[in-house]
């Protein structure tokens, strides 16, 4: 008999969106939305993401991130650097327990989990919906960490959950 915490989906976490310039859209969303730059993608990882900007309302680690990218691929084709949407999260709660469990969850459902990650601020698994959309499960810690020391949120390395 399986006793695993609740594998379901709580809430929405933060979306990280594509963009054709951080130097516009940053000021955007600062003064048209009321978010406040809270960090940026360490240089370090440039080549493998992009360059990231993370912004928060204030009651997050961050809300939204926006991350820059190139609008064509060679030949003028839309790639999947364009603008629009990186990847949504959601937390799914606070413990590996739960994120071990959710795990599980997507293996029973033949789900294939692109990576795993140890952002700090949260532990996540990376999976795509069936059009391609990447999605974030995480369990978060508290919402405030981070605020002092904003390489909290740009940080990313491997997570074994096993």
């Amino acid at each position: 008999m399986r006793t695993d915490p609740d594998p379901k989906l709580r809430s929405l976490g933060h979306v990280v969106l594509n963009v054709t310039s951080l130097a516009r859209s940053v000021p955007y969303y600062t003064k048209v939305l009321g978010l406040r730059p809270v960090g940026r993608l360490d240089r370090k990882l440039k080549a493998t993401v992009g360059d990231i900007v993370f912004l928060s309302f204030g009651n997050n680690h961050h809300d939204v991130g926006l991350r820059e990218v190139a609008t064509r691929a060679a030949g003028g084709a839309v790639s999947n650097s364009a603008p629009g949407l990186f990847h949504v999260a959601f937390s799914i709660g606070t413990t590996l327990d739960e994120l071990r469990s959710f795990k599980r969850h997507l293996g029973d459902l033949g789900v294939t989990i692109l990576r795993v990650v140890d952002h700090r601020v949260c532990q996540s698994i990376y999976f795509l919906d069936p059009d391609g959309i990447v999605i974030e499960a995480y369990v978060g810690i508290d919402p405030g960490i981070g605020a002092d020391d904003t390489s909290y949120v740009a940080t990313s390395q491997p997570l074994q959950l096993d």
